[in-house]
């Protein structure tokens, strides 16, 4: 049995596919629905649909930046089809390019929505092995974040063949790059250096215990040793010349965590955990880190209290509004203080906060590599959480706030200008607030909202005094007729443009023709 999942921004629309699509015969047992690309790209994620059905138009972001964002964050293939009110060849042409299986337009023949389905449910496997890794690794996902069952742990021990008497040992792995230079590679050179990096450790380590690799996200990896006498210390040694070999080769910075080792799978899940809270506590952006899950100083409670509040900053930090921003980084350092917590813990989550933030003035061409520079300083002048460096840290976040929304301001400048040149240019085409929204890729409420804010009224009255103003010049210029007129800058009813004439000017068309020719 199998899953589907079903993306529209209208609830009737999805309710039409529920009542279209023949479950039974494609043995699909679980339907899941999206109203949103974001709510989609969180299902696909945790769920991973063999099948999505999306469409095209959607606010925010829409079905082909959506399947943009799937081929980065999926680690499998789900068979995707296309659904669009717009015959416009662009669409097909872009959707074709990003793997789409099928293209259809709306309104929706059942019959062939259906027969495009089953062709879908009928292709063979081209690649059985690297479909089982696949599944491999989805069920890893389930029984790290602790929704094994007896079924997916049996699963994992198929796939890696463990001994009754084995010891397991588990390394999870957090990647970065040297500086910015994960900004300039491309998904695929990062992809392959995932597998270098993974090749290195495996190679390594292959001495001491059998490994077997999980990619739980892109810059997260698993690596599962098992054997009857795991010398920790040992396989702690080995990994760190992988990890300075995938420095020196690949600009790869590595923290690695090695836990105790332990007996039977069913102990993976809090083994994990208890490595996924020590790596996030020795995160660097230097250099390669290796530590036992053993050194661990301090409680988890404490550490996920400070990771978690710069964790919700940094997911709100384009939203945010400057009190607010100032208010929250006080109460993060003030908890710190309270709980004494150690200062290469709190460096280990400010960094990566840091880290996070620049995304947002990354596209400025700023020099991330001079903001780390800055961090550096500070944390080299005997920073400490009770010194007056905790202002230095307040200033330097507060330099990317300040650029991140300067650069939004100048982007809406020059998304508006775009958009109200080309209204100026198109006035007499069937102009709404939707189809400008869409071929400029925003918010249809959000455009609304910048149109009354740059023009002070709403666009829908700014169309018509564009039009009406359009108007005089014909009335006064040339001896078409007023329906003529009408016609031409955009009234497909003479009786509405009359109307609409007479509230603004106070006179009908014709009467102020000859007013002003008199």
């Amino acid at each position: 049995m199998s899953k589907i999942l079903l993306v529209d921004d209208e609830i009737n629309a999805i309710n039409g596919l529920k009542v279209i699509i023949d479950f039974k015969k494609l043995e699909i047992d679980t339907v899941l629905t999206a109203k949103n690309a974001f709510e989609a790209l969180s299902l696909i994620e945790n769920e991973k649909p063999e099948y999505i059905i999306t469409d095209i138009s959607m606010p925010q972001m829409t079905g082909l930046e959506m399947i943009t964002e799937i081929k980065k964050i999926a680690k499998y293939s789900p068979k995707i089809v296309v659904l669009s009110g717009f015959s416009t060849f662009s669409y097909a042409q872009e959707a074709l390019a990003l793997g789409v299986r099928s293209y259809l337009l709306k309104p929706i023949d059942d019959d062939e929505l259906n027969d495009i389905l089953f062709k879908l449910y009928s292709e063979p496997d081209e690649n059985n092995s690297e479909l089982e890794k696949v599944i491999a690794e989805s069920v890893m996902v389930k029984v790290l974040n602790g929704d094994a069952t007896h079924k997916s742990l049996h699963h994992i021990e198929s796939f890696i063949d463990l001994k009754l008497d084995s010891c397991i040992m588990l390394c999870p792995s957090k990647i970065g790059y040297k500086s910015a230079k994960e900004l300039e590679l491309s998904d695929e050179e990062i992809a392959l250096n995932n597998e270098k990096f993974i090749n290195i450790i495996v190679k390594m380590v292959s001495s001491e215990a059998v490994v077997s690799t999980f990619e739980i996200t892109d810059t997260e990896i698993l690596f599962l040793l098992h054997g009857q006498n795991l010398n920790i210390k040992s396989v702690k040694a080995k990994i760190e010349q992988g990890q300075k070999l995938a420095f020196s080769n690949l600009s790869i910075i590595s923290s690695v965590v090695v836990s105790d080792s332990f007996k039977g799978i069913e102990n993976i899940t809090k083994t994990y955990r208890d490595c996924r809270n020590s790596i996030l506590q020795i995160s660097s952006t230097s250099k390669p880190q290796t530590v036992l899950q053993s050194e661990e100083t301090i409680s988890s409670e404490d550490f996920k209290i400070i990771y978690n509040l710069f964790g919700e900053l940094s997911t709100n930090f384009e939203t945010i509004k400057e009190e607010e921003l100032s208010e929250k980084l006080n109460n993060i350092f003030k908890i710190a203080k309270e709980i004494d917590m150690p200062l290469s813990y709190f460096w280990s989550i400010f960094n990566a906060f840091i880290i996070n933030i620049t995304k947002y003035v990354a596209e400025l061409d700023r020099d991330v590599e001079t903001i780390i520079d800055k961090l550096a300083n500070i944390k080299n002048q005997q920073f400490n959480l009770l010194s007056t460096n905790e202002s230095k840290l307040h200033d330097l976040v507060f330099e990317l706030f300040t650029e991140m929304n300067t650069h939004k301001i100048h982007q809406q400048h020059e998304v508006f200008h775009n958009i109200i040149t080309y209204v100026n240019n198109n006035y007499p085409e069937n102009l709404t607030l939707k189809s400008l929204a869409t071929k400029f890729y925003v918010n249809p409420i959000y455009l609304g909202r910048l149109f009354k804010k740059n023009t002070g009224t709403f666009f829908n009255e700014y169309l018509t005094e564009l039009r009406i103003d359009k108007s005089r010049l014909l009335l006064l210029k040339t001896n078409k007729k007023v329906y003529e007129i009408a016609d031409e800058i955009g009234f497909n009813d003479p009786n509405y443009f009359i109307a609409k004439f007479l509230k603004a000017e106070g006179t009908t068309p014709s009467q102020y023709r000859k007013k002003q020719n008199s």
